[in-house]
């Protein structure tokens, strides 16, 4: 989340493992070459709904403007 808030690819190196990686990297760097803003709009994990905070996914939405 602070990759794409700060739009820094540089972090998502650190042991970032999210689902369409590739097309978010190229998002945040078009992002930042527009010189768009960032703001999360919500972020939640699947353990809300299947008591499984080990095999949870999270799921993020982003304004970029």
């Amino acid at each position: 989340l602070n990759a794409i808030i700060q739009l820094d690819t540089d972090q998502f190196k650190e042991g970032c493992s999210a689902s369409g990686l590739l097309a978010l990297k190229a998002l945040v760097n078009s992002s930042k070459k527009m010189q768009l803003k960032t703001q999360i709009l919500n972020y939640q994990t699947s353990s809300i709904n299947t008591q499984n905070a080990v095999l949870s996914q999270g799921h993020v939405s982003v304004a970029f403007y």
